[in-house]
This record gives C-alpha cells, structure tokens and sequence, in this order.
C-alpha cells in the first residue's frame, strides 16, 4: 500500500492512503469511522503514563546522562505546572520541547515500551471494531489531543492507517482540541472523499461536542449524566451508551 505524509495544519495527520486503494471500495458500504483515544479506545488517559515515562527517563536506549536530564527536566516543568497554575496546553507543549531535545539521542529504533503498557489498556468492548480497524475493513481515523510524540506510534500499534493529534514540537495554541479538532476532522473526511457517508464519532468527553456535530451516530463512552447535555445540543442523534451495549451490539450500530 502506497502513503504519503501531509503538512500539519491544525492537526498533524498521519499517513494516507492513496486513491488507488483497492480495499477502499469494500470499506465504502460501513460508515466512516472516527475514534478519541483517551478513555474510549483506551480505559485510562494516556498523558500522566507519558508524563511518568518521561519522569523515569524516556526509553533505555537513550545515553544515562540524557536520561537523568530528561526526567529532571520533566519534574521541574510539573512542579512549575502546579506551583505557577499553568495551563495545561502550556505544561504540555513545555514537556513536547523536553521530550523534543531528547529523542533525537536515541541508539535504536525500537518501539517505545511506554506503546506496550498503553496498548495493553484498550477498552475490551471496542476490540471488535478494533480489529477492523487494523484489517482495514473499515474507513477510520484516530483523532485525539494526544501528543503525536506516543500518539504516532500508538495509532499505529493500535492498527490505524490515519490518525490526528496534538502536533510534534509546535506552540501551546495548537492542541487538537474542541474546534480545532473538528476542523481537523472535517478537513480530514473531506480530503479522504468520505464526505457524504455517514460517520460515526467514539468519544467519551464533552470537549468533544464540536466534533459530535459530525457526527451522524455516536457511540458514547463517558458518564451517563453527561447524554443530557449531548442531546440538548444535538436532538436526535441516534446515541448508543458504551456502557449500555456489548461489543457485538457496537459493532452492529457502528457498521449500520
């Protein structure tokens, strides 16, 4: 399979695929399919085991003494974040810059283990789609306000073609977030040729509203007293509760 790799705009896309994708015309009969990653594909949010990862060093490939810098480097920036109140999309792009100094002293390729302990927290009900996913049966992004530091990795490991996070290395004002993450999204279905096609939105945060707006079904994976809230501001979407349903009942919702 042919890829290319975009320029980031709001969002930093992972590779594509081309228009001569033959599978694509198999995918075309499900709905288009657009996964968060924090506590809906995975169970538990993925920043503070990044954030412990890089407090213990980063990967042990790195020289002892850019591992020592990188974990004070990273206590200092917390201890900062919570005496000085920064806001998170500062904390976050400070620890993108740390990390940032950091990665290019790697002696190896080898996969992250920070990836093995995240992978092994996806969420046992979405295993299903997963699959699909990573067979590439389905049409589908991650997009998520991870940072594309792990994010990169772990979409691929996870088996996605296509992902959007929280760009490498750029400035606190361009977290995929809210808006800027259902432009990204947008941007994304329209540039793929899935415009059109129905698509189903996995989330489990109100942030997420905005992308929700897209959405032509949503599989909610959040707290039951937040769906008020969601059908307040988009009557009569069709809303399946994660919680409610088993995985064979999501996948049939999600592929109809």
């Amino acid at each position: 399979m042919s890829a290319s790799i975009e320029t980031p705009s709001a969002a930093s896309p992972g590779r594509t695929t081309s228009p001569g994708d033959e599978a694509a015309h198999g995918r075309e009969r499900f709905a288009a399919q657009v996964f968060d990653l924090d506590e809906t594909v995975l169970t538990l949010n993925s920043f503070p085991l990044w954030v412990r990862h890089l407090m213990r060093g980063g990967p042990r490939d790195l020289p002892s003494h850019v591992r020592v810098a990188l974990a004070l480097r990273t206590v200092i920036a917390t201890a900062d974040r919570k005496l000085m109140r920064r806001p998170h999309r500062i904390y976050k792009a400070r620890l993108q810059a740390i990390w940032g100094r950091a990665a290019g002293r790697r002696s190896t390729d080898a996969p992250d283990p920070l990836i093995d302990r995240l992978i092994a927290h996806r969420r046992p009900a979405l295993m299903p789609m997963l699959r699909r996913v990573e067979r590439g049966d389905v049409d589908a992004v991650l997009a998520t306000a991870a940072v594309e530091e792990y994010a990169a990795e772990l979409a691929m490991r996870l088996g996605f073609r296509h992902w959007l996070a929280t760009p490498r290395g750029l400035s606190a004002t361009e977290e995929n977030v809210r808006e800027a993450k259902r432009d990204a999204v947008a941007a994304f279905v329209a540039r793929m040729g899935w415009s059109g096609r129905p698509l189903v939105v996995f989330t489990d945060h109100l942030e997420d509203l905005p992308l929700i707006g897209l959405a032509t079904r949503l599989v909610w994976c959040g707290k039951a007293a937040d769906l008020a809230t969601i059908v307040a501001r988009h009557p009569g979407l069709p809303i399946l509760a994660l919680n409610d349903a088993g995985p064979d009942e999501i996948e049939a919702f999600a592929l109809g």
